[in-house]
């Protein structure tokens, strides 16, 4: 499974063609097939992390649920990189302590014809 936020679908990949039964699962839960990708997918939101939930034949060999996965994943995220709030005040905080450049001002030299 793998979460693709520059496509914005959630992938699910199998070494080999599913088995009728499990391809019926995927269907009821909202998954395509993508030649193109070689994996079954659908739209990167909460119901398609919901949805994975569902689904026994993804499930963990530790048997960790998706969104449990999921939850860490977006933890270490927002442990790495400050939410944007943070990012303006750290950004309004260094242009408050830069000094002021003063505009210089030209001199117009008037064109000849």
């Amino acid at each position: 499974m793998e979460c693709n936020r520059h496509d914005n679908r959630l992938k699910i990949y199998f070494d080999d063609k599913p088995d009728p039964d499990t391809r019926t699962e995927l269907k009821s839960s909202g998954f395509r097939w993508s030649p193109s990708a070689g994996a079954w997918q659908r739209q990167l939101n909460d119901n398609a992390i919901y949805a994975a939930d569902g689904l026994k034949c993804i499930r963990p060999t530790t048997g960790e649920r998706p969104t449990e996965i999921q939850r860490k994943a977006w933890a270490a995220a927002r442990e790495e990189k400050p939410s944007i709030r943070a990012q303006l005040a750290a950004a309004k905080e260094q242009a408050k302590q830069q000094p002021k450049k003063q505009p210089e001002k030209s001199k117009g030299k008037e064109m000849e014809v």
